[in-house]
């Protein structure tokens, strides 16, 4: 079992002092709570971009989908999402569509067809119990609309409906893309035929909408993202009655605040991103936009699934951030993992507090001035009551902290246990406070064990409070 951090217990009287962290106070404690919050787990699975960029080809697909349902399937990642490279912008149907690269995938090929169809990728996944999922890219590409593809339904052209002088935005690093002008009256129909490709005929039950905030920011600048939106709401996955998940990438874009509005407004249930793409290190950005999004009281509002991006790699400090804030896991490094990967993405009780998070909320050097060398800390609740706490090092030298229950949400005066999770070491009847050491962030996980703790709390058995009256004892499966 792998030491994440070293937890103390100190008995005594809740502090009105709050936290103390390497001998600094830190007052600021945020206390926004999300005003909705989702009930749906959010998805687990396995994306390919940062381990195969766009060169995975269908051997290499099937040896990572073996390993994916060997090792993870069994604790709840189903979702192989193929990322970019799958199709090319000059391989497209009559419509303007893309269509699977025959080259790479042999088995998209269908006698007697005259295009390729992922149907039978998606039909090999779900034989392994998977759900196949696709990434693809706001617009239209530009060797359809140059060969005047058909608006399926519709009496116009792609060249019709697309922006030709630029000033809708096109993506800020694809220069292959074009927008579409979303006013225009076969727009609609132009978005409702991808989804109605890619979840009713073929079988794809997640998609990666990428580049899906046009740059110039505002309302305006989701036009295109709200239509897709509304297509993916209308389909079902084939020979399912589920509409399939959409996923909101930004494309090196933030969600502002105007953007944000309108997502939870306008997309109940979407997964997006809270930052652009996430490769490794502390993950500052999220933690900033996720506090900015918990003042707005829109994290988790109307079912929407904040995202901290892929997992480029795993160790204590993403592992404790994301399952405490309820984002997807989705691993990005090359299966099959290694056994330490796997004690953290397969740990029982980390996924119970990534399946159920709920009232996310920084409680320690938060927010936007987020202080880069002392402790930051997060908490939520699991459906019974328990409060799981991420506690994460931002500093370069070993971190001592001192916490009180009450500042994480639990009533004072009771005791309470507290497991280390990823130890796996439990302090019975805890009073007041608890302490914790942490070791500093170690670059490139080559300590994964280094820079958080995550904690899961809940009151002594038999004790009067409106939480959960005990931790059940789970270890790294």
């Amino acid at each position: 079992m792998l030491l994440s951090a070293t937890l103390a217990v100190v008995a005594c009287v809740a502090s009105t002092q709050g936290h103390t962290a390497m001998g600094r106070q830190h007052p600021q404690i945020l206390h926004a709570w999300s005003s909705t919050s989702s009930t749906v787990p959010p998805p687990r699975g396995w994306n390919g971009f940062d381990s195969h960029e766009n060169h995975i080809n269908e051997t290499r697909l099937n040896a990572t989908a073996d390993a994916l349902a060997a090792q993870l399937l069994p604790h709840g990642y189903t979702h192989f999402v193929m990322d970019a490279g799958w199709f090319s912008g000059s391989i497209h149907d009559q419509y303007g569509r893309p269509r699977p690269n025959a080259t790479l995938y042999p088995s998209t090929r269908i006698p007697g067809q005259p295009f390729t169809s992922l149907a039978p990728l998606v039909d090999a996944m779900r034989a392994r119990g998977l759900e196949l999922g696709i990434w693809y890219i706001r617009g239209a590409y530009a060797p359809a609309v140059a060969a005047k593809a058909m608006v399926k339904g519709t009496a116009y052209t792609l060249d019709e409906i697309v922006n030709q002088n630029g000033e809708l935005g096109e993506c800020l690093w694809d220069t292959v893309q074009v927008a579409v002008n979303a006013s225009h009256v076969a727009a609609p129909a132009y978005y409702d035929s991808l989804a109605q490709l890619f979840a009713e005929d073929w079988g794809v039950s997640f998609v990666k909408f990428d580049c899906a905030y046009l740059p110039h920011g505002g309302e305006s600048s989701m036009e295109e993202l709200l239509l897709f939106s509304s297509a993916m709401a209308k389909v079902r996955v084939r020979g399912t009655t589920r509409a399939p998940q959409l996923s909101v990438s930004p494309g090196g874009v933030r969600i502002d605040p105007v953007r944000a509005q309108v997502l939870v407004r306008e997309m109940p249930g979407a997964m997006y991103r809270i930052v652009p793409d996430y490769h490794g290190g502390l993950p500052v950005g999220q933690m900033r936009e996720a506090a900015l999004l918990v003042e707005m009281s829109l994290y988790q509002a109307n079912g929407t699934i904040p995202d901290w991006d892929m997992l480029p790699g795993v160790c204590a400090t993403t592992m404790a951030l994301w399952c405490v804030c309820g984002s997807p896991l989705m691993y990005g490094y090359s299966l099959p993992a290694d056994e330490v990967a796997l004690s953290y993405l397969t740990n029982a009780d980390a996924l119970t507090i990534n399946a159920e998070a709920t009232a996310v909320r920084p409680f320690l050097n938060g927010g936007a001035n987020l202080s880069l060398g002392n402790v930051t800390g997060w908490r939520s609740q699991t459906a019974d009551g328990r409060v799981a706490v991420a506690l994460v090092n931002l500093g370069d030298g070993v971190a001592n902290t001192t916490t009180a229950f009450t500042d994480v949400g639990l009533p004072g005066g009771g005791k309470y246990d507290v497991l280390d999770v990823f130890a796996g070491t439990r302090h019975s009847a805890v009073e007041g406070v608890f302490a914790t050491t942490i070791p500093a962030y170690v670059k490139h996980n080559k300590d994964p064990s280094t820079g958080a703790v995550l904690l899961l709390i809940s009151p002594v058995t038999g004790q009067q409070a409106n939480h959960a009256s005990a931790i059940p004892s789970h270890e790294a499966e």
